[in-house]
């Protein structure tokens, strides 16, 4: 994958910092820098995303019908014989 580089993007260049690393293992920081991105379980409790969750919620349930959104909350939601929407 080449992805454009934005106008703005003059002379950039991705290198990773040397460790130590205070908070991620060698490994991880090897495999953001292989993947670009880094999963670290755990990270929120649940009493936490529950709250967050609660947050959000309101917010998908009041999409008006005519918008792009107006099936969300049902797109990922299985149909019979296990596909999905």
């Amino acid at each position: 994958m080449n992805p454009e580089i934005h106008p703005d993007n003059k002379g950039f260049s991705w290198s990773v910092p040397k460790g130590p690393y205070q908070y991620l293992s060698d490994e991880e920081v090897k495999q953001f820098d292989k993947k670009g991105y880094l999963t670290i379980e755990n990270a929120f409790d649940s009493k936490f995303m529950q709250h967050i969750v609660s947050l959000i919620d309101p917010f998908e349930t009041i999409t008006p019908a005519n918008t792009p959104f107006r099936n969300y909350n049902y797109r990922y939601k299985r149909k019979e014989g296990g596909k999905h929407e």
